[in-house]
């Protein structure tokens, strides 16, 4: 969901200042249409806020975990990540999108991991 938008900078702006006169009831919704508006902007801050206001608004939101997983992800916070595709993928029905995105995050990550140690290994051995 996060970085999706095909607005500019200045659309995202003009939306989230029409989002604020509104004022529509809190709910995880608004808040990740404000983080991706925040994205849009590059202001980081703000869009990590903002999806951690669309967690406590819908603790059991699996689109909002996900989204705070993607976002975690792209700073390379894997093991944050890792845990809200986890969370995302317990809350999605069986056979979903968010599942399979967990199972791929776990995968990589065991990849990862093992290349790191064999990297490792093989300079332990060089020296």
């Amino acid at each position: 969901m996060l970085g999706n938008s095909t607005l500019s900078k200045e659309q995202a702006e003009d939306t989230e200042e029409q989002l604020q006169q509104i004022k529509p009831p809190d709910s995880a919704n608004l808040h990740l249409t404000l983080a991706n508006l925040a994205l849009r902007k590059g202001d980081l801050s703000t869009a990590e806020n903002e999806l951690q206001r669309a967690l406590t608004a819908d603790p059991k939101s699996a689109i909002a975990h996900m989204a705070m997983g993607n976002f975690l992800f792209s700073r390379k916070e894997m093991d944050r990540a890792g845990q809200e595709f986890k969370t995302a993928a317990e809350l999605a029905p069986a056979r979903s999108l968010l599942r399979m995105r967990y199972a791929e995050f776990q995968s990589n990550s065991r990849g990862a991991k093992r290349c790191a140690c064999d990297s490792e290994g093989s300079d332990a051995a060089g020296s």
